[in-house]
């Protein structure tokens, strides 16, 4: 059988030996790849070009052929390597099992690469030790000599297996077993390889990256970070979430409170007034009719200073949530605004004064001089400078305030002797994947890092402009500007 002999053939030649008739059609089977088991995907190849679907019979798989005819196969090279891969750890990781737990689990590789050992538990020091002792057999780079169906491991032992296997150990490169779960036939450990395994390690470590970039803290302080959040500390929207609650709830209380007199509370208007003068009223003395009554209730729900009214049956959500956002303006006001900003969305406009002062921080040192070099193309804002005049960190908090706006894009370079830096950033509502334009840049780059929503990096004085151009011409090209 050439796929064990020779896994690493990916064309070749075969001749049909012997041929039988199944449904009035003349079959034979192609030995020299695998077709697939029980516990095993088979080889993806092709028959004179062709994908030809078997007729299974008696556990064997049969082609359509002529008498003594030969075919030309082609296999798939990556599936044949990746499967290669799998039942080459797949039988690594079955034989540590063996010699450790004296168990032989059942597997199967199809989707994906499974072992399942009859035991009801296992440590997580066990687990540990399983995945470092495969590894430790891939690094040694051990001789894997097979007879038949059985694959030895010198100085270790034999294990069966099917399907194509590798050489040697050290081929697999690398092993990760994921976390193991119950099932119930017992414990069922997944199995990643070679070219899996470093995607995955890939995709992860560019996750962590991301992570680390979005919440501004290092690799060591990431897992403190994300564990504060987990207990809804450490991060001003969950403290703001139950401060909202706490507070709704004393106002709904208040309410109740002054649904039971026959008169509104003077002492509590006084008090709401204190605190806000602004946006206190006095309440309207209670009326017979039903609808002055009602409006009596909502204009005595004045608001506090950073307090939040209990909301009215008849308003909605929408206009609860946007009190919260800005709660110096009545809920009137604010349904008012919202309105308005609903009618203008598709108008284009920088950002006004009003705009500005209604951010929660202030506003960044040189802001306004980098509002000069805003170029509007269609409904998007391009900031496309080179400039010395303000340090990385100042334009990085530029950067920060202009994409929390909608539509910007922002590409900033700072000159500097040596090396220039550039930040390259866009607001949440645009789909481009910055990252993925930042790692198709051929130029000289250090220090580069980021994630799809914002990139920095370093480079040559002499190359800032052109990398910039390559930004631009690339953001544009994915926005189908």
């Amino acid at each position: 059988m050439k796929y064990i002999i020779d896994p690493y053939n990916m064309e070749f030649e075969y001749s049909f030996k012997n041929t039988t008739f199944l449904n009035g059609v003349e079959v034979g089977t192609i030995d020299d790849v695998f077709c697939g088991s029980d516990n095993v995907r088979s080889d993806k190849f092709t028959v004179d070009g062709k994908y030809s679907k078997p007729l299974w019979y008696s556990s064997k798989a049969y082609f359509e052929t002529k008498s003594n005819s030969s075919v030309e196969i082609s296999l798939d090279t990556e599936a044949r390597m990746d499967l290669a891969e799998e039942v080459t750890a797949n039988a690594i990781l079955r034989l540590v099992i063996k010699n450790t737990f004296s168990l032989d689990p059942e597997y199967e590789i199809f989707e994906n690469n499974l072992i399942v050992m009859d035991k009801k538990d296992i440590t997580y020091q066990d687990f540990d030790q399983l995945e470092i002792l495969c590894n430790q057999l891939v690094r040694s780079n051990l001789p894997i000599e097979v007879k038949g169906n059985v694959a030895t491991i010198p100085g270790l032992g034999s294990i069966d297996f099917e399907g194509p296997i590798l050489k040697r150990t050290s081929e697999v490169s690398i092993i990760k077993l994921k976390m193991p779960s119950k099932t119930l036939s017992g414990i069922q450990i997944e199995i990643l390889c070679g070219r899996k395994a470093y995607l995955d390690y890939k995709r992860k470590s560019k996750l962590i990256d991301n992570m680390m970039m979005t919440f501004r803290v290092d690799e060591e302080n990431l897992f403190a970070k994300m564990k504060s959040i987990a207990i809804g500390k450490g991060y001003d929207f969950e403290r703001r979430a139950e401060e909202r609650a706490k507070k709704l709830e004393e106002m709904k209380q208040l309410e109740e409170s002054k649904n039971l007199e026959d008169k509104p509370s003077e002492s509590s208007d006084e008090e709401i007034s204190n605190k806000d003068s602004k946006s206190s009223r006095k309440p309207k003395e209670k009326s017979k009719d039903k609808e002055k009554d009602k409006k009596s209730k909502l204009e005595t729900a004045n608001f506090l200073d950073d307090d939040f009214p209990e909301k009215p049956e008849e308003q909605s959500e929408e206009i609860e949530e946007k009190s919260y956002e800005n709660p110096k303006v009545h809920p009137e006001e604010n349904l008012s605004d919202s309105t308005n900003k609903d009618e203008d969305e598709d108008k284009f406009s920088l950002p006004t004064e009003d705009h500005l002062e209604d951010k929660a921080s202030p506003l960044p040192k040189g802001l306004n001089d980098i509002l000069n070099f805003v170029t509007p193309i269609g409904d998007i804002r391009y900031v496309y400078k080179i400039q010395n005049k303000y340090s990385h960190d100042e334009i990085k908090e530029i950067t920060k305030f202009l994409t929390d706006l909608p539509s910007y894009v922002v590409i900033l370079g700072t000159l500097e002797r040596d090396y220039s830096d550039l930040i390259v950033s866009r607001s949440k509502n645009l789909n481009v994947d910055l990252k993925e334009i930042l790692d198709r840049i051929e130029a000289d780059l250090k220090q580069a890092k980021g994630n799809m929503f914002q990139v920095e990096t370093m480079c040559k004085p002499a190359e800032l402009s052109n990398v910039m151009e390559e930004f631009l011409m690339e953001i544009k090209s994915k926005l189908g500007v």
